[in-house]
């Protein structure tokens, strides 16, 4: 596994120093491409991608060299994602280090642009980054009927994923008593389930040409991995925030979480009632994805991912 992680990004580094446009960026703005190479290159678990190779060859096809674009892909799309949250959130810090965001920010505040932010800057970077990640799709070695069949899911991962943050919004302009913690599991749904878990494994049955067949190798545990996934986080933070941790932002903004609806109020976050309760749905969540998904790496990597 941990040779699948560095091939994944050895490929995003190589990425980065050949294409025309990191290229164009280098020469233009050093420092803002410095940043830009720092949150694309930042440890992660690479999970989309690798979620895609092992469903790519437990229907029978080896995803490298052929389908490895589509795993440039999928980190690139994350990387999108994960800018435009960072923006959405205000946070400063992600795997580690700076966000985007919050680099370019800097970088603005040394050198400001009249009627122009960092965070403009990195909300365009996001914007192009996405691009990319369709151009390197359509550089797979692969069928004109496999390429169409892969932009369609991803573009409707995307829609999927924008449609969950919109209905997050109109949440937080909700009252919690309003809310059912089934409304927050349909935007951890289509937030995060959908192009982090369902996504790839679409991906690869297109790949392995297993797209129309009832393959049970291909089932979609994307619902319930994605309510599992985010559960599991919100789980982290308020622990964390419990042992005297850092406020995470979503608590900091009052976002509607499955904690903050389950609990009803912010003062009853940290109450250990409210903590068994979101244990005890990410665990009922994870037990569904893992019962349906058939293919033991799969499995063991869902695993991995929700425990």
């Amino acid at each position: 596994m941990q040779k699948l992680k560095a091939e994944i990004e050895r490929r995003l580094v190589r990425h980065l120093a050949e294409h025309p446009f990191w290229r164009h960026l280098a020469e233009e703005t050093p420092a803002a491409f410095a940043a830009v190479q720092e949150t694309l290159t930042a440890p992660g678990k690479r999970l989309r991608p690798r979620l895609f190779c092992q469903a790519c060859r437990a229907g029978g096809c080896e995803p490298f060299p052929s389908f490895a674009p589509v795993v440039l892909a999928l980190e690139l799309a994350h990387s999108f994602i994960l800018i435009h949250d960072d923006i959405i959130d205000r946070s400063a810090v992600r795997r580690g280090v700076p966000t985007l965001p919050e680099q370019m920010n800097r970088l603005f505040a040394k050198k400001p642009a009249d009627g122009f932010r960092g965070s403009d800057f990195a909300l365009v970077t996001g914007d192009l980054i996405y691009t990319l990640a369709i151009e390197s799709l359509l550089q797979a070695e692969a069928s004109d009927a496999q390429k169409t069949g892969m932009i369609r899911l991803f573009t409707r991962a995307a829609l999927d994923t924008g449609r969950g943050a919109l209905l997050e919004m109109r949440a937080a302009q909700t009252p919690l008593d309003e809310l059912t913690v089934e409304n927050i599991e349909t935007i951890y749904a289509l937030k995060t389930g959908s192009y982090t878990f369902a996504l790839p494994l679409q991906l690869a049955a297109v790949c392995s040409g297993n797209r129309r067949k009832p393959d049970p190798l291909f089932p979609d545990p994307g619902t319930s991995a994605g309510i599992a996934f985010q559960l599991k986080n919100d789980l982290q933070d308020l622990r964390q925030w419990v042992d005297d941790g850092p406020l995470p932002d979503d608590i900091r903004d009052g976002r509607r979480t499955w904690a903050l609806v389950y609990a009803g109020s912010r003062e009853a976050l940290g109450e250990p009632e409210t903590l068994a309760a979101v244990e005890k749905a990410k665990e009922e969540h994870t037990r569904y994805a893992l019962d349906i998904t058939a293919d033991a790496g799969l499995k063991e990597l869902l695993r991995l991912a929700l425990s």
